[in-house]
């Protein structure tokens, strides 16, 4: 338990670095200073609603019952098959009109330049990984700190939690 613990610390810190400095670079790419700052107040409020969601998550696994998923998620997982199939018609379509127009093949370029400014958005929506690193982070401090708690609280026999004995 405790390496897991370790092991999650570790890689969060080293994740939220590693956003921090997308979020510079992109910052890099965007000309505009109004746009940059916009951008930067987004990212904020991103961080602080990780921090708080994260919170609220910790407090719901010590505390509380199994939560249900989001609604976002449900709809996903019932939609699956759906939203695959129209982004590939989607791409499918892209590679055709390449295909049938060759001048189109300079469409990605300039689509590319026309959405730089909007890369830091791509950094607000980085962070929400994150949010899911932070909470097994939670969860494996828990577990490593109230182990033999968590095991009567989900009432886990001893031998699979700590496993057999030789």
């Amino acid at each position: 338990m405790k390496a897991f613990y370790i092991y999650n610390t570790f890689l969060t810190v080293f994740v939220l670095l590693f956003i921090l400095l997308f979020l510079k670079f992109a910052q890099l790419v965007v000309y505009s200073f109004p746009l940059r700052m916009v951008h930067t107040v987004l990212y904020i409020l991103c961080f602080v609603y990780v921090f708080v969601r994260s919170y609220q998550n910790a407090k719901e696994m010590v505390f509380g019952e199994k939560k249900k998923r989001s609604a976002i998620v449900e709809w996903f997982s019932r939609n699956q098959k759906s939203v695959l199939s129209v982004l590939a018609g989607i791409g499918g379509l892209y590679y055709l009109g390449k295909v049938i127009f060759p001048a189109a093949g300079d469409l990605k370029t300039r689509l590319i330049g026309g959405l730089i400014d909007f890369l830091q958005l791509l950094a607000c929506l980085t962070i929400l990984v994150f949010l899911y690193l932070n909470n097994v982070v939670i969860r494996s401090y828990y577990l490593y700190k109230y182990s033999e708690e968590f095991r009567l609280k989900f009432g886990i026999d001893k031998s699979k939690w700590y496993g057999k004995s030789i």
